[in-house]
């Protein structure tokens, strides 16, 4: 799993973890609660998901469908 980490501010962070071909989705969101939890390094963070939740129906539908990558920010508890 590919993934992109920025620092916003004291305690707020950026994660894009990168869509390929072969990585569902359910993948992508392990890997962004390991990860928050690894940048936070403690229980009580926030995840606000910003792109790439699929719908329900997105794979029957369109199945060709490009999935976006998984974007969120991640907010820490103050320590």
């Amino acid at each position: 799993v590919q993934f992109q980490q920025e620092t916003l501010k004291a305690n707020l962070y950026h994660l894009s973890v990168i869509s390929t071909n072969k990585t569902q989705f359910s993948t992508l969101a392990a890997f962004l609660m390991r990860r928050s939890l690894a940048i936070c390094q403690n229980y009580g963070f926030k995840i606000e998901v910003l792109q790439g939740v699929e719908g329900f129906n997105d794979r029957i539908g369109l199945p060709n469908l490009i999935m976006k990558s998984l974007s969120a920010n991640i907010e820490c508890v103050a320590k």
